[in-house]
């Protein structure tokens, strides 16, 4: 029990001698309305943005962008904490819907926001003035779980930069 919880209860028992109890059910409602509603809706996680990597490692914005660097890496940054162990789906492709190899880790911490952000790496560089797409699959999930709730900014679509 913390010491708030303590000041509390202390309050509570000579409110109640005070008032001879008739408003104490109210005070308690009060105080503590998830005891009649239960917790608060709880918000879904989404990506909320997806960025490339320029030159000087500032994180500029993806989709519907025409010149991103052919040799860069990209980041999805989620809504809230993530399941690190969760699979996490990302799907790249170019123009024709062929794959685009690439590998994916955790940020590790690192930033504003541990554990919201993955890395996406191509294994090579990407094709200049070639049209990409970057998505992120349903199977990811928030820290409590919960699966990620698919919005449009879980897709980047964007043009590499003309060599």
């Amino acid at each position: 029990m913390t010491n708030d919880d303590y000041t509390r209860r202390e309050f509570l028992k000579k409110f109640a001698l005070l008032s001879a109890g008739t408003v104490l059910s109210a005070t308690f409602l009060a105080c503590r309305p998830e005891a009649v509603y239960g917790p608060g809706p709880v918000a879904p996680c989404r990506v909320s943005g997806m960025y490339f990597v320029d030159a000087q490692s500032n994180h500029v914005s993806l989709n519907g962008n025409q010149s991103v660097p052919a040799h860069t890496q990209f980041l999805i940054e989620f809504s809230t904490t993530m399941n690190r162990s969760a699979p996490t789906t990302t799907i790249f492709t170019d123009s024709n819907s062929s794959p685009v190899a690439h590998s994916k880790t955790w940020d590790n911490g690192v930033g504003p926001y541990p554990n919201h952000a993955i890395i996406v790496v191509p294994s090579a560089d990407l094709m200049n003035n070639m049209e990409y797409a970057l998505r992120v699959g349903n199977d990811a999930e928030d820290a409590s779980g919960n699966r990620i709730e698919i919005t449009g900014t879980a897709t980047a679509v964007f043009r590499t930069a003309i060599a």
